[in-house]
């Protein structure tokens, strides 16, 4: 009998969360495809050669050797779209044209205008018309550029937000009201507005060229998996009825382990990126005091250092045997796209020059870069808490509507009024259990929202899907708490007067 009602139960959530079960299964599949059309958006030939571009441009501007030569030694390099452009370059040369007829023919079908600009330059320089400091002061006009614009631009959005928050429930409700949009096309409504919301995050943070985030890497997705199993449990917990604890407690709590996994793993990375840039500064004063190769210099240097990175650890216990090879091992086993390529910069630098000098330039306009982005970051982590706020206020006065149409909703059905009034039909027509549907319908809007807001800041602050796990359960918790709160201070009650 037990398993009778629990098959019964198990049809009807099909049937009344079918949609929503159909939407889940798509976003997973959508995530874990890296085939599908969402995944080649957010990594577009674009965006990530945008990325990859400014450790290129410094290597450029640093090295003795000539530009073009340099471009077209990536095609070993672990640089992935780089050393895709020079095999289509190659293959022009392979067609008759020249090294430089080959780069210009395939620079006009390239999507990236900072790309073509950048190429351009190092045309220049191989042709003596400029100097490599230019390359520099292109990579740095770039990210002062885009400070400037997230600076101009910002205030706006900013000012925008509250002006959303304020209107987007009142005229969702007012359709409740007014056309008797059912609670189910409320949640579908809510679902465009939550992919509008992402949609823009993603045009944001495909606009951020030239890679602001450290760019976390999931090397072991053995180890992260098991991680996000406990949100399995929600279906079960929402067939279970038990909906309190679904939303304001089930979530967050249920997505705590991925999320203190997310935030230990991204701090990791911001102390490698740290530890790195210690070790390579004091191995170019070593280098540059004792007239020693950099190579050995860094060998010596990390031995005798105390860090707790474990890509700068595995390096010195494997620099000694050899260093080309400790750095691609330490490479492939960064957990950051940014020490990835930091290190494979190095590498190429180290097997261009035996000096110092070069790599003390690159760590010099490395230095530059790394400010400029704390700069863009600082700015960025601005929008944190005022999303968090206007989501609280989004709650509240979807909370105060509800109230509001339920109030109506009685007094039109107690007390008819004198004056004729067309909406008041449409009023008295909503029952209680149509205004606990629509309950239902504002809590799951309040947590789609949320949701989306989320992956949002994760999107443009650490330009990465997998942060939105460490703002999942704050981003979550808040609105839905306000709105649980106000539920029992306001004396008007759901399904009463």
């Amino acid at each position: 009998m037990l398993m009778y009602h629990l098959a019964l139960n198990m049809v009807d959530f099909v049937k009344d969360e079918g949609f929503l079960i159909a939407m889940i299964i798509l976003c997973i599949s959508t995530v874990f495809n890296g085939n599908s059309s969402l995944i080649k958006m957010l990594f577009s030939r674009r965006k990530q050669i945008e990325e990859e571009l400014p450790f290129v441009a410094l290597m450029v501007a640093s090295s003795d050797r000539d530009p073009i030569m340099l471009l077209y030694s990536l095609k070993n390099s672990n640089f992935p779209l780089f050393k895709e452009e020079v095999k289509r370059w190659e293959e022009l040369r392979n067609l008759g044209y020249g090294p430089l007829e080959a780069i210009t023919e395939s620079l006009k079908k390239h999507p990236s205008l900072l790309f073509k600009e950048f190429i351009r330059l190092c045309m220049d320089v191989h042709k003596g018309i400029i100097r490599r400091e230019v390359v520099m002061n292109f990579v740095i006009r770039n990210y002062e550029k885009m400070l400037t614009t997230i600076e101009t631009y910002l205030p706006n959005v900013i000012s925008l937000i509250p002006t959303l928050i304020i209107t987007v429930p009142a005229m969702m409700l007012s359709a409740v009201m007014l056309m008797g949009v059912t609670p189910k096309a409320m949640i579908i409504i809510s679902l465009i507005t939550s992919s509008l919301a992402i949609l823009i995050a993603l045009h944001f943070y495909t606009w951020i060229g030239m890679g602001v985030g450290y760019g976390v890497v999931i090397a072991e997705k053995k180890k992260i998996l098991p991680l996000l199993l406990p949100l399995t449990m929600l279906p079960f917990l929402r067939l279970w009825r038990i909906k309190w604890v679904d939303e304001i407690i089930g979530l967050p709590l249920l997505s705590l382990p991925i999320a203190i996994c997310m935030w230990h793993k991204i701090k990791e990375i911001s102390i490698d990126v740290e530890e790195w840039m210690r070790a390579l500064r004091r191995a170019t004063e070593y280098s540059k005091l004792t007239g020693v190769p950099f190579a050995i210099a860094l060998i010596r240097i990390t031995r005798e250092i105390n860090v707790s990175s474990k890509t700068l650890k595995e390096f010195s216990l494997l620099a000694e045997l050899s260093l080309n090879r400790a750095l691609l091992i330490s490479m492939r086993r960064a957990e950051s796209t940014m020490i990835k390529r930091l290190i494979e910069a190095i590498r190429f630098l180290i097997m261009f020059s035996r000096e110092s000098t070069p790599i003390e330039r690159f760590m010099e306009y490395m230095d530059r870069v790394l400010r400029l982005r704390d700069e863009i970051v600082a700015r960025l982590k601005a929008l944190r808490p005022i999303l968090l706020i206007s989501l609280m206020i989004y709650s509240a006065i979807l909370f105060l509507s509800l109230q509001t149409l339920e109030r109506l909703s009685f007094i039109s059905s107690t007390e008819p009024l004198t004056i004729s009034v067309p909406q008041v039909h449409v009023l008295s027509s909503i029952r209680v259990d149509v205004i606990t549907q629509l309950e239902d319908g504002v809590r799951f809007l309040i947590l789609i929202s949320s949701i989306s807001l989320a992956l949002s800041n994760a999107l443009i602050e650490d330009s990465t899907f997998w942060a939105m796990f460490k703002y999942l359960p704050i981003y979550t918790s808040t609105p839905l708490l306000v709105y649980e709160i106000l539920r029992r201070i306001v004396p008007i009650t759901f399904g009463g007067g």
